[in-house]
């Protein structure tokens, strides 16, 4: 689980450093034609390490920053900023519903704030004949570049269409175009729509990788590069 917050970070839960398996006092136990081992790790004070939440500069999606030991975990955001978060849980191995016997995970989500539903996906193997929508809020700046995950990637007969705040169409992708791309966004929104056929052949989705942007401050710099180039022509 992360959340993308308004003006377009990212924030991770709260990790814990695996424990040392490599210092185990092993018994074998002989079984027929199998040894089984047992015995007691030799956890030391040192090898427990305090939690950590901070992971990088905000700036882009890291895996390195996911939870992958538990399964409850916990984001904490000080003095967040106002406006509309997105809370993104990432599955493994999700399924749609749940299976015979019962071993398809069911997740939950908690929050000190109203939750609303939404047809955002960030990632996911998406359904057939489906059509999912997901709004970025990017603020008001002078441009915004927003780079997609390598992963992404849409089936046979699939889209991705771009939106500005404006509705305006700002470009159309099929299979891995959009996979790493870098795109710039002169709007305060960018609408991601993928729009699914029925043929059963789907892909990984589309997930944003990386939100920056350039500030209305950087102009006095810009002109001033630009005067300088022309004095020295």
């Amino acid at each position: 689980m992360y959340l993308i917050s308004p003006s377009g970070k990212f924030f991770f839960p709260w990790r814990l450093e695996p424990l040392p398996t490599d210092n185990i006092d092993e018994e074998g136990i002989l079984t027929g034609d199998m040894k089984r081992l047992s015995g007691l790790e030799n956890i030391k004070v040192s090898d427990i390490k305090d939690a950590e939440r901070y992971c990088g500069a905000n700036d882009e999606l890291r895996y390195e920053c996911f939870d992958h030991l538990n399964n409850v975990e916990v984001v904490d955001v000080d003095n967040p900023e106002k406006g509309t978060w997105q809370v993104v849980v990432r599955g493994t191995r999700v399924e749609v519903g749940n299976n015979k016997d019962g071993s398809a995970q069911i997740a939950s989500i908690a929050s000190d704030f109203i939750l609303i539903n939404s047809e955002c996906q960030i990632t996911h193997p998406y359904a057939p004949q489906s059509r999912l929508v997901c709004e970025y809020g990017l603020g008001d700046h002078l441009e915004h570049f927003v780079t997609f995950d390598p992963l992404t990637f849409v089936g046979s007969g699939d889209y991705i269409y771009l939106y500005n705040d404006s509705e305006r169409l700002l470009g159309t992708y099929t299979g891995s175009e959009l996979a790493g791309k870098r795109i710039k966004v002169k709007s305060k929104k960018l609408k991601v729509v993928l729009d699914s056929d029925n043929d059963g052949i789907e892909g990984f989705g589309f997930c944003v990788k990386k939100i920056e942007h350039t500030p209305y401050s950087i102009l006095p710099l810009l002109f001033e590069a630009a005067k300088q180039v022309d004095e020295e022509e």
